[in-house]
């Protein structure tokens, strides 16, 4: 299947820049092969030029290697269905197909992909394998890398590889589809993703719980603990005040029969505490409604992904609502992954608002000392902490991994990027935010 390129060649000036969103470049180019990708990557290679590998531009802001670039490489062209089984469970598309029309076309053959990273919907394919974060759905259905089964890539040095296969059983040779799968455009341009699907349920049904965000947690770990399969618990815990209520979201996909009795398993355990307004959400609701929920890090300023086992689930919630506190921002949790996300400096109506976070002012000050304060405090729980989302310009040299970390990142790196065109410094304390699994 062919699609006729939508996008021009090359937008400049302030087209650019309102495509870019805020982006330090001058310009977007969009590539309508695999062919012009590798010549672009290697005429800047030549010259010099720093490239920021893109999708739809939506996760520019998501942290990597590039933090500014003199232009931005867009595969928004590479849109093209370029192997669909539906018999087989598999599909390998162009990495610049739209999220949002790769579920209407399964949808249309009762399969899905159950994928739901933060902003998914406005996303491409080859920008969900790029960023690599999961959503609350990896409880059942793995992270994003356990469903990329291969991916072709144009390195830093220009060259096409084919990387992984077209069928699940493939196990030849070094795993570098996980490598590639949340690398973040570090080590060359995906250009066209193959992927695992999976047969819709039979029903989808979300139970809601309200309480104080202490009784919630203890009751969100039970219900982690019951031996029924459950697709996700998320727990909303809001601000610094945990004395307010949170909000308990315990979703369950399947057959009628299985979905049942794990609602009844679930109303069990939850009757144990102080949970209060259970709401039962079905099917296409409960399907609209965790697709809403992709968008919770919409127009935020910060993101920051605090991660430890599940079991020291109540700690990490601590140590993100301090931080949540003190950034003025508010806190959610998969339960089963034991992440907790912060977000802060939110501006629903339109773009990111900058703030003064950067530099040597008192502002810029606190935030590092509060990211420092979590990060020790996840440590100590054997856990991480990532920025995900952050202003342009902040470099989280506060956060910066260990020398030992950053060696093994920059040996990997001359392998595929040797010249630096996506990149030279390693991320400070970015990252896919993947959770201790």
């Amino acid at each position: 299947m062919t699609v006729v390129p939508t996008f021009p060649g090359v937008l400049q000036g302030e087209a650019a820049a309102e495509w870019l969103g805020g982006f330090p470049a001058s310009t977007v180019r969009f590539p309508e092969s695999p062919e012009d990708v590798a010549a672009l990557v290697g005429e800047a290679r030549s010259e010099g030029r720093r490239l920021a590998p893109a999708g739809a531009g939506t996760w520019l802001a998501g942290g990597g290697w590039v933090r500014e670039a003199d232009e931005v490489l867009s595969v928004r062209n590479l849109s093209s269905t370029l192997h669909y089984e539906p018999a087989d469970l598999t599909l390998t598309v162009g990495a610049g197909m739209l999220w949002a029309d790769l579920e209407e076309m399964l949808g249309t053959h009762g399969q899905w992909l159950p994928l739901d990273p933060p902003g998914v919907g406005a996303g491409t394919v080859g920008g969900v394998v790029s960023t690599g974060a999961s959503g609350s759905l990896r409880t059942a259905y793995g992270a994003v890398r356990d469903n990329v089964l291969g991916v072709h890539v144009v390195t830093g040095e220009g060259k096409r590889l084919a990387l992984g296969g077209r069928v699940v059983k493939n196990v030849a040779g070094y795993d570098l589809v996980r490598l590639l799968t949340g690398s973040r455009g570090s080590l060359g341009v995906i250009t066209a993703v193959s992927l695992r699907l999976y047969p819709l349920p039979e029903r989808d049904v979300t139970l809601r719980f309200r309480g104080a965000v202490p009784a919630l947690v203890r009751a969100a770990r039970e219900v982690a603990c019951l031996p029924v399969p459950l697709a996700s618990i998320e727990l909303d815990c809001g601000g610094e005040e945990q004395d307010d209520d949170g909000e308990l979201l315990v979703r369950m996909v399947g057959s009628a029969a299985e979905v049942a009795a794990a609602a009844a398993s679930v109303r069990e355990t939850t009757g144990g505490h102080p949970c209060t307004g259970e709401t039962v959400v079905e099917d296409s609701e409960s399907r609209a409604l965790h697709a809403l929920r992709t968008r919770w890090e919409g127009g935020s300023e910060w993101v920051i992904r605090c991660s430890a086992l599940p079991a020291r689930l109540e700690h990490t919630v601590d140590a993100s609502l301090a931080l949540a506190g003190a950034l003025g921002g508010e806190a959610t949790a998969h339960v089963a992954q034991g992440v907790v996300r912060v977000r802060a400096g939110r501006d629903e109506a339109g773009p990111r608002q900058p703030s003064d976070t950067q530099g040597d002012g008192p502002q810029a000050s606190a935030l590092t000392t509060a990211l420092s304060t979590a990060r020790k405090q996840l440590e100590v729980l054997g856990g991480r902490l990532r920025v995900t989302t952050s202003p342009p310009g902040w470099t989280g040299a506060a956060l910066s991994p260990s020398p030992a970390v950053s060696s093994i990142q920059q040996r990997i790196k001359a392998l595929f990027d040797p010249g630096g065109v996506f990149g030279s410094e390693p991320p400070g304390g970015t990252g896919s935010g993947e959770g201790t699994r």
